[in-house]
């Protein structure tokens, strides 16, 4: 495994750990208020964050994967962007925290996402 493949390895833990940070902040929002939509929407990316990170960490294991890692990062930034729009445009008591987790997600998702596109690149080269 390339420095690539090792920096990509690193981006999906650290989405794992990401989300199991958020899905815990978000299931302590929720035992508060459990009409908060808020905290349910926290939750829900976190444990979409966690999960990702699970299966991306398994499929980053092997190199002809990456195309599939590199579309569900996609898929998990474009979550977290329209959680992100949820939280700023909907929420009515929303926290700062969690418009940091938000962002830290969908950030980790986007860099995920240039990593993996750098390595499918690199691929299609040879």
């Amino acid at each position: 495994m390339g420095g690539e493949g090792k920096l990509l390895k690193v981006c999906c833990l650290v989405a794992l750990f990401a989300g199991l940070g958020t899905c815990a902040f978000g299931a302590v929002l929720v035992g508060a208020d459990l009409a908060d939509a808020d905290a349910w929407v926290t939750t829900g990316e976190g444990l979409l964050s966690t999960v990702f990170g699970v299966r991306t960490a398994v499929l980053a294991n092997v190199p002809s994967n990456t195309a599939r890692i590199r579309t569900k990062a996609l898929a998990l930034t474009l979550v977290a962007a329209a959680a992100i729009a949820f939280l700023v445009l909907v929420g009515q008591d929303v926290q700062v925290a969690q418009h940091v987790l938000a962002g830290l997600i969908a950030g980790i998702g986007l860099v995920t996402l240039v990593v993996a596109a750098r390595i499918v690149r690199e691929q299609l080269r040879k």
